[in-house]
């Protein structure tokens, strides 16, 4: 079924999680709708990240045209047209590449690993 949400936007991908799916335009935009248990929606919230039923724009994304998206199991993740990698949703086992087991509400830039 045709999500009316999204008429007049022009979608250029999609990407299906377990429990939510993103939405990325043409002009760079990202959307988001499902379960956000996690955070894996990006659209904040914490401490108790919120559930959409409709596709919601993200936010942290306004100035920053992305290039790509894509979804896994309770986390997301976005490369920006200029190379950053962005990940948010479930921490665990460290697989946001932020360095830590943090849950993210929000998208948030994920850090290189320092070289030794």
């Amino acid at each position: 079924r045709r999500i009316e949400a999204l008429a007049g936007r022009h979608v250029r991908a999609v990407a299906a999680g377990y429990e939510s799916s993103l939405a990325l335009t043409a002009d760079g935009a990202v959307l988001s709708w499902g379960r956000g248990a996690l955070g894996q929606l990006g659209h904040g919230g914490n401490p108790t990240p919120r559930s959409e039923p409709l596709p919601h724009v993200i936010d942290a994304f306004r100035g920053t045209p992305i290039a790509a998206v894509t979804a896994g199991n309770k986390r997301s993740l976005a490369l920006s047209r200029s190379g950053g990698v962005y990940s948010w949703g479930d921490g665990a086992g460290g697989q946001l590449g932020h360095g830590d087991e943090t849950h993210e509400d929000a998208p948030k830039l994920a850090r290189e690993r320092p070289r030794s």
